[in-house]
């Protein structure tokens, strides 16, 4: 795995939606689990490694780059020194904010002002049992959609 990763031929993914078991964030603590990575490098597996290997990176992505897509998660701080490892106890419900393309897709309730400053039109909704912003076009689509997203409540 170290071999694969330092090659920068190693990505994770989850197909949650599909199989309704783990998201993303969940694999990535199994992952860790294992000893065989480190938090940076199992970081660079969910970003700019695996843009790359399925050749998304036009537009820079899987990194933050002037003119690229801006699609941003803004976490918490982390407890310890190592930001990497803040991915490892991290669960959908305490991430602050979700930007797709530059504008506000999911946040907590006090990053209303982006979602109001953006003008994105947004509901409330409940992610694992706690309270989030939902823009109003992704509400359409969840309320559209025969797969429904375990643990969201619209």
């Amino acid at each position: 795995m170290q071999e694969l990763s330092q090659a920068g031929k190693l990505a994770l993914g989850s197909d949650s939606r599909l199989s309704g078991e783990f998201d993303l964030l969940a694999e990535l603590r199994a992952a860790h689990q294992t000893g065989q990575l480190s938090p940076q490098a199992l970081f660079r597996s969910v970003t700019l490694d695996a843009a790359r290997l399925l050749r998304l990176r036009e537009g820079g992505r899987g990194r933050i780059v002037p003119g690229g897509p801006a699609d941003l998660v803004l976490l918490p701080p982390p407890a310890g020194t190592d930001p990497f490892a803040r991915l490892l106890d991290l669960t959908r419900a305490r991430i602050e904010l979700v930007l797709l393309a530059g504008q506000p897709a999911v946040g907590s309730p006090r990053m209303q002002p982006v979602f109001e400053a953006a003008r994105t039109r947004f509901g409330s909704v409940t992610v694992d049992g706690t309270e989030k912003l939902l823009s109003q076009a992704l509400i359409e689509r969840v309320r559209k959609s025969s797969v429904g997203e375990r643990g969201l409540q619209v």
